[in-house]
């Protein structure tokens, strides 16, 4: 997983290809960067288009890890909003089901594009005056750069 807070308080979050134990823990190391800021931030979290769903032992790993209380006491803290974007329908559906089972203490919304993420993390970052106007530009274009070659 690649994490780039150069765009900080917006944090993007892309992805591994494949989800296994050392993406896993990968991902979970790159959290602790912009946790140790103690800083509110949104994440948009980009998942390639050809990326594999992950398989069961993935997914348990990736749901102790989303349990684990560090994530939960950050993330709830700090993450004033959170955006997935799933471009693969079926997946994004499939997110969209377990998000009916299973509420995060952060606010999070599975997505269709790019856009629509920072749509949903630029408004969650407005509402508490953490992002102004003329940086919404840069940021895209920022993320637009980080993400142009994964999608």
């Amino acid at each position: 997983m690649l994490i780039f807070d150069d765009t900080f308080p917006l944090v993007l979050g892309i992805a591994p290809r494949r989800y296994d134990e050392h993406s896993i823990a990968a991902m979970a190391a790159g959290y602790e960067r912009f946790f140790e800021r103690n800083e509110p931030y949104a994440l948009l979290y980009v998942t390639p288009g050809d990326g594999a769903l992950p398989d069961a032992r993935s997914s348990r790993l990736i749901v102790d890890w989303l349990n684990s209380p560090r994530l939960l006491d950050f993330s709830s803290r700090l993450c004033v909003g959170s955006a997935a974007v799933v471009s693969n329908g079926a997946a994004r559906k499939a997110l969209g089901a377990v998000l009916m089972f299973w509420s995060p203490p952060w606010p999070l919304r599975a997505v269709a594009t790019v856009n629509e993420g920072l749509e949903y993390c630029f408004d969650a970052l407005r509402r508490k005056r953490l992002l102004l106007g003329p940086r919404a530009a840069v940021l895209r274009r920022v993320v637009g750069e980080h993400v142009r070659h994964i999608l």
